[in-house]
Parts: C-alpha cells; sequence; structure tokens
C-alpha cells in the first residue's frame, strides 16, 4: 500500500560545510519538517508510522490529514498536470499554465534583499545544486564563518524555521496540541521536541562555509516539500533574506532515487507536482531571482534515463519560465575543485570556474538597472558611458566553436574592452535552426543546442578571465569586486544585416528567442537589430527593462547600397528603439570615397546626438577596405581584429593598436598631463599606477607628482595652467583647500567635506 506524501508548511534542509584544520567534511543536519508559526495553527503535517509497513488505520488517518492539509493550503498548482512520468508516458506529459496578460515586474533590481533559487537536476553523483548553493551563500557574506553561524542559529530557533528531528509519531501526529507544543518549546530555547540544546562550548567547533535551504527533503518517515506560503512569511519576516541562505529546488533529490524500503516512483508525480508550484508561486507572487541550473553531462551515464525523461517533461514549462538565468555545467561537478597552488591547465573546465560564473551572474542580476543617458561620472556603475566608453574597444569571434579560439585569447585580451558573441557564426546555430526546423522529424532531433550556445558563451569568459586587463569593476554583494569578468556582447546577426542569420519570418522569430537566451545568460551587452518586427522587439525590451540589467545596443547595417546623410542620421534615431536603447550602432556602406563618404557614418552620429535627449554612445562605421578610417574616427566601442588572429571577421577591420597609434598620429588624442596633488608624496606609487594604466590602454599620456606646500603654489604653477592638463588627484594635506578650485563637487564629496 501507497505511504502518503508528506506535504510539509516547510520543510529547509540545511546543508552546511564543516571545515577543520586538517580536514573539509560535509554534513547535513536532520531533514525534517519545521515548527509551524503561531498563527498556522491548523496546520497537518503529514508523517507516517516509523514501520515500514504502516497499518491501515494510521494509512486512513494520514490520508484524512492529507485531505485537510489540501483544503486548507491549496496548491496554488491546481492549474499544473503533470501525468505519470513512466518511460511510455513522459513524452505526453503537459504543465498547463492559465493564460492571461503579461505578466508585472515583480523582480526589484535595486535592494533585492531576498533569497536566491536554484532549480534544476543534479546529477546522480555530481550534488551540483547544493554545492553551488554552499558556495554562493559562503560568497553573499563574504565567506565570514561567524556571520553564517549566527544565521543557522536564527534559522533553528525563529518561529517556523525550528529544525525537527527524525518523524516520531508519539510526539507529533499534526494535532493543534503538537504545534502548540512544538512553539512553545521554541520559544523556551529548546528543540521542537523539547530536547536541550547542546552547549556549544562542549562541541568540537563547525566552521559554517554556506547555508543550502533544500525545497525536498527525505527522512526515515518518506519524502516531504516546503509550503511557499511560509517562506513568503519568513522573507517578510527577515529571517529569509539575500545573505541567510539560497533555496534549492532540485527536481533529482534523493527522494527521486530508490533506497533501501523507500520506492522513490510511489512519490515521483507527487513530487514533481508539488516542486513546480513551489517555483511557481516563489517566482511570480514573491519575485524571487531564480536561476535554472542546467546540468548536462557528456557521460550518459551521469544522470538516470529516468532523470532525463523527467527534465524533458519540466524543462519547457518549469524550469525556464520560473527562472530569470541560466547556467549550465557539463562534467564539472564531477571534477574536484581546484586548490591553491593547482597548475591545472586554466583553459579546462573546472568546477572553480562554474562557481564564479555563477557568482558573476548574480553580481550582474544585482546591479542597478541601466539608465538610458546616464554618464560615468554620474557614479553609474551600469552605464552605457562607461562600458562604450571613449576608445575603448571589441573584438567579435568568428569561430565555429568557442574553443578554436583558445590559442588567441591571452594575447587579444591585452587590447580590447569587451568581446563579441556572434551566435549565428557558431556551429551549434546551424544546429539550433536544424532542431526547430518543421521539417525535422522528432526522431532525428538532438539534444537541443541551446545549452551549447550558453555554454560556449560562458566558457568564452573561461578563457578570458585569466586574461582580462581591462575588464570593469563588477561590485559582488555590497562587499566584493570581481574584476576578471571581460564583457561580453552578444549578438545574432541577420543575414541582409552583415550576418548568416535566416532573416524570413521564422528566421526572425527564433532569433528573437536566442535574445532572450542573452538575457538569461546575464549578457553585459545586447545586440539588437532595430530593423525587426516591432512587436516581437516590444516584448524582448519589455522584459529586458523589467528583469535584466543588460545594456542594450540598438543596431542597423546598411548592406550593398548608399544611403544619404539625412537616411543615416534617422537610423541613429531608428537605433535608439524608443529610447530603449543604452547605445546606438549604425554601419554603411559606400560605392566609393568621393568627397569623404567614409566619414558620413561619423559625422551622422554627431549629428544626431544633438537631436534627441537623452544623449547615448552613438558609433559609426563604414563596410570594407574603403571604410577602414571610420574605424579611427570611431571614437567609442569600436569593432576591431587582432594582429594574432589567422583571418578577419569583416573586410576593413583594423586592430586596437593601429587605430590608437592612428588617433595619437592625427591628433584625435592629445597627451595630457595628469599629477597627484599633496606635499611630502615622494611615497606615492600613483604615477607608477596610472602611468601603467595609460600604457595598457596605448594612451599619450603622463602622469607625475605634484609635491607643494600649498594649493595656491598648485594653482598658479605650470601644471594647472598647461593646455594639456587633463586632471589630477588629491591627497593630504589638500583635499579641503582644492574645494574652491574645483568645477563640479559630486554629492559624496560634498558629504565627507573634501
Amino acid at each position: 500500500m501507497k505511504k502518503p506524501l508528506a506535504f510539509t508548511p516547510l520543510a529547509l534542509s540545511l546543508s552546511l560545510v564543516a571545515l577543520s584544520a586538517f580536514t573539509t567534511t560535509s554534513f547535513v543536519l536532520p531533514s525534517a519538517p519545521l515548527a509551524a508559526t503561531a498563527t498556522a495553527t491548523t496546520i497537518a503535517t503529514l508523517l507516517t508510522p516509523s514501520s515500514n509497513v504502516p497499518n491501515e488505520k494510521s494509512i486512513e488517518k494520514k490520508n484524512e490529514k492529507i485531505h485537510e492539509f489540501r483544503h486548507r493550503f491549496p496548491f496554488r498548482h491546481s492549474s499544473l498536470a503533470l501525468a505519470a512520468t513512466t518511460k511510455d508516458t513522459a513524452s505526453k506529459s503537459k504543465v498547463e499554465t492559465k493564460k492571461g496578460p503579461p505578466p508585472k515586474p515583480k523582480y526589484k533590481f535595486q535592494n533585492y534583499d531576498k533569497p536566491i533559487i536554484l532549480m534544476g537536476l543534479s546529477s546522480t553523483n555530481g550534488n551540483e545544486l547544493e554545492r553551488l548553493a554552499l558556495s554562493l551563500s559562503g560568497a553573499l557574506v563574504g565567506n565570514q564563518p561567524k556571520k553564517l553561524e549566527k544565521m543557522v542559529e536564527n534559522l533553528e530557533r525563529s518561529q517556523g524555521a525550528g529544525l525537527l528531528g527524525g518523524g516520531d509519531d508519539d510526539f507529533f501526529d499534526g494535532d493543534d496540541d503538537d504545534i502548540e507544543a512544538m512553539i512553545q518549546n521554541i520559544k523556551n530555547g529548546k528543540t521542537a521536541k523539547g530536547e536541550e540544546i547542546p552547549n556549544t562550548d562542549q562541541v568540537q567547533p563547525k566552521v559554517v562555509a554556506g547555508i543550502s535551504l533544500s525545497a525536498l527533503g527525505l527522512d526515515a518517515e518518506g519524502p516531504f516539500v516546503l509550503d511557499a506560503s511560509l517562506i513568503r512569511d519568513l522573507i517578510r519576516q527577515k529571517t529569509l533574506s539575500l545573505k541567510s541562505g539560497v533555496i534549492v529546488l532540485d527536481f533529482n533529490h534523493a527522494a527521486f532515487r530508490d533506497q533501501e524500503g523507500y520506492n522513490a516512483k510511489e512519490f515521483e508525480v507527487d513530487l514533481i507536482r508539488a516542486l513546480s508550484s513551489v517555483a511557481m508561486q516563489l517566482y511570480e507572487d514573491e519575485g524571487l531571482l531564480s536561476v535554472y541550473v542546467n546540468v548536462q553531462l557528456d557521460d550518459e551515464e551521469g544522470m538516470s534515463e529516468e532523470a532525463k525523461e523527467r527534465k524533458n517533461v519540466i524543462e519547457k514549462d518549469v524550469l525556464i519560465p520560473f527562472t530569470d538565468y541560466e547556467l549550465c555545467i557539463k562534467n564539472e561537478g564531477l571534477m574536484p575543485p581546484a586548490t591553491e597552488g593547482d597548475e591545472t591547465e586554466s583553459s579546462l573546465p573546472s568546477w572553480n570556474d562554474i562557481e564564479w560564473e555563477l557568482q558573476r551572474m548574480i553580481a550582474r542580476a544585482l546591479l542597478p538597472p541601466p539608465i538610458v543617458g546616464e554618464s560615468a561620472t554620474s557614479g553609474g556603475a551600469n552605464s552605457a558611458d562607461l562600458l562604450m566608453g571613449m576608445n575603448t574597444f571589441f573584438l567579435s569571434l568568428s569561430f565555429p566553436k568557442v574553443e578554436d579560439a583558445a590559442p588567441y585569447v591571452e594575447e587579444m585580451c591585452k587590447d580590447v574592452d569587451s568581446m563579441e558573441y556572434r551566435v549565428d557564426l557558431l556551429a551549434s546555430a546551424r544546429e539550433y535552426l536544424e532542431h526547430n526546423s518543421e521539417t525535422c522529424d522528432e526522431e532525428d532531433k538532438k539534444p537541443d543546442p541551446r545549452f551549447d550556445i550558453l555554454y560556449q558563451q560562458q566558457r568564452l569568459r573561461t578563457l578570458c578571465r585569466p586574461h582580462a586587463q581591462r575588464a570593469p569593476a563588477l561590485p559582488f554583494a555590497g562587499s566584493d569586486i570581481i574584476d576578471n569578468a571581460l564583457p561580453i556582447v552578444y549578438t545574432v546577426r541577420t543575414a541582409h544585416q552583415a550576418g548568416t542569420w535566416p532573416d524570413d519570418e521564422a528566421g526572425i522569430r527564433q532569433m528573437f528567442d536566442l535574445l532572450e537566451l542573452g538575457l538569461r545568460s546575464a549578457v553585459e551587452v545586447l545586440d539588437v537589430e532595430s530593423a525587426w518586427d516591432k512587436q516581437l522587439t516590444d516584448k524582448l525590451l519589455v522584459r529586458a527593462q523589467q528583469r535584466y540589467t543588460s545594456l542594450i545596443l540598438g543596431s542597423h547595417h546598411v548592406v550593398g547600397s548608399e544611403v544619404t546623410m539625412e537616411e543615416a542620421i534617422e537610423l541613429y534615431r531608428q537605433c535608439r528603439i524608443s529610447n530603449r536603447a543604452h547605445g546606438a550602432k549604425v554601419v554603411l556602406s559606400i560605392n566609393d570615397n568621393e568627397n569623404n563618404k567614409d566619414q558620413m557614418a561619423y559625422e551622422a552620429s554627431v549629428a544626431a546626438a544633438k537631436m534627441d535627449d537623452p544623449e547615448i554612445p552613438n558609433i559609426g562605421l563604414v563596410l570594407g577596405e574603403q571604410g577602414s578610417y571610420s574605424r579611427i574616427l570611431n571614437p567609442r566601442f569600436t569593432p576591431v581584429t587582432h594582429e594574432s588572429l589567422p583571418a578577419k571577421a569583416a573586410p576593413g577591420q583594423l586592430t586596437a593598436a593601429e587605430i590608437m597609434a592612428a588617433r595619437v598620429l592625427t591628433g584625435q588624442i592629445p597627451s595630457q598631463k595628469y599629477a597627484i596633488l599633496g606635499h611630502n608624496i615622494a611615497y606615492s606609487v600613483s604615477p607608477q599606477m596610472q602611468g601603467s594604466a595609460f600604457e595598457a590602454v596605448r594612451l599619450p599620456h603622463v602622469y607625475t607628482r605634484a609635491d607643494v606646500a600649498t594649493v595656491e603654489e598648485f594653482v598658479e604653477g605650470p601644471i594647472w595652467n598647461d593646455d594639456n592638463f587633463g586632471g589630477c588627484s588629491v591627497t593630504i594635506p589638500h583635499k579641503q583647500n582644492i574645494i574652491p578650485h574645483v568645477d563640479v563637487l559630486t554629492d559624496a564629496a560634498k558629504e565627507i567635506g573634501s
């Protein structure tokens, strides 16, 4: 006879990592239902007797409580219907969702202080989701064990989150009196069962490195699933927050696998339905930041056939719709983490890279949303004015596989500020078209290449990471900085816009699907061609504004024909995409260079910038060898090639070194003088540091020391009055006396008074 599934108000499996001076071990606190809050006295926790063969009377009693529980706490997924996921029926199983108007924005970019959710299916032996939750949780609090210990204590002692021991029916069978007793025990500083909490001074100390809160648990009494409404209450009570643990929804948890005395198949459908309900409620109702951890091993035996079938059933209906971001993992979860001093080839995939990529993704997600026209000087950490700043460059990769670029990455990263990920040139892009073709038979379909498109972008970041000299600082969790994440420009270029992607109706629809995939990867810049379907464009950009922090680069390429200056200006205005693009890129064609046509793109960009408010970075180029000079004229975010590459991505491209040399020679970049202003500052290393930075980006500037006793000496001296004076850093003792001489004083400077 089937044992009833325990749907508990809140079942948090608290996983911690304990570290000692000699060993690193993992331990899991007893996974069990958590005590109810004082207001939730009607909750029925559904446990069975400890015997593996429960009697009919107990089963009848438990079934009554299941009915009672569902009556009082109905699943929000009443519209979800998942059929039994056997091999014969899995392909027919569907999750039906109610249709309606597009959801209103629920994800708050700024001041987000709720838990993060990781959902997906771990491999059989990799335990990827829980391991990622632990590492992310630790990183979010700056890897400070003492803070984590206090959070664990708070979770253990809080009403609604007191960890219970394994199922003891004599103590608790769901009656109101038992719940009241548990609450009183917790208030008295004891466990929910009334046991004394051990004196921590008498217990061997454990160093907590992270907190993983599992939405699904399995103990001697069977599986249990959390109720999202109490998660909501704990979030509003601030018991659960961004830094108090990461919630895991693992659809390949141990509860889905047979164990001695436990038949997982009996519970599979109910578990899928329950977890799907939790995923939907936490995402749609509570607006939690959710990441789909997409595990797809090269080793076919790394995940059971049942788990693969389960993933096929729920991916399009649960895992993708109820998440904003997606992290892809192959075999990294089966590899040991690298240790300090590890000399393994950095170009090889590793678990450390996966942990880093998740932290980068969360850091991007927690940035303030980009503001159209925001300047870098106003403090915008996520502004186009900064990322697409003066004398910045991006390199377009044209390899069919990212791994083919590995031999050149180190040299390329020295000269560029971003990499362009040309999805339309990937081999997996052709596979994507074939996979989604109406003529492709279901039996002939290979695994969905969308995974490979996402995974290769992650690999590009991994390859660039050790060599990212010009990456901008990316704040993480308010206390740390990621300084080795080279930005990526995600592009799907269509055939009539100098690319290869089909631009028929079906191709454009699939292009927008791939652009949304770019948003899910937390890409820094999303290139959106401005000429296509307005409805699809609006849908994409509305979603980008509501739930993502990617910068939008509106673009248009004129291929094979010339346009007038007036038409070129209108193309720039079109690329603003109704003032939702943070930058505009227009690429023109010319048949000859009479009357300096190669300067038209630049001149049109300047003219267009004066016509609309706010001003955004405009990028203007001319295709082909005849347009090489346009790349020298264009001051912002210029696409380049590199001398180490076997071929150029496009005719007429120049290297960053060639462009910078030409700009200096033609006077586009005059040499400027900078200094550090102070007194008795011979110790300062600013000249060496700033000078090296100028050299790295090939700017012809000079940075010196201005060691003077008074500010008056400096403002009357040669550096301040030089026509090429660029600015100065100010240190003691002149931080306050310089204020009357500055043009603009920021709010921060006003507040601190120096």
